[in-house]
């Protein structure tokens, strides 16, 4: 992994991070959008793991 895709998966992670710090702050208006910007950014990157991490988030915000 490159330097710039190390850069942009540690991104991914840190929207991840912040949806589910909003999320178990109580505020569900932003943990949506956090979270689909790091499933985009693990899909440029072809990270299946961190997709499928974001899909599950993006699941627990929207059944919320």
């Amino acid at each position: 992994m490159s330097g710039f895709q190390c850069q942009r998966s540690q991104e991914g992670r840190a929207y991840g991070n912040l949806g589910d710090d909003n999320d178990s702050l109580g505020d569900f208006q932003q943990p949506p959008e956090h979270h689909n910007k790091h499933l985009c950014i693990a899909k440029e990157l072809g990270e299946r793991g961190g997709e499928g991490c974001a899909y599950g988030n993006l699941g627990c915000t929207v059944g919320v």
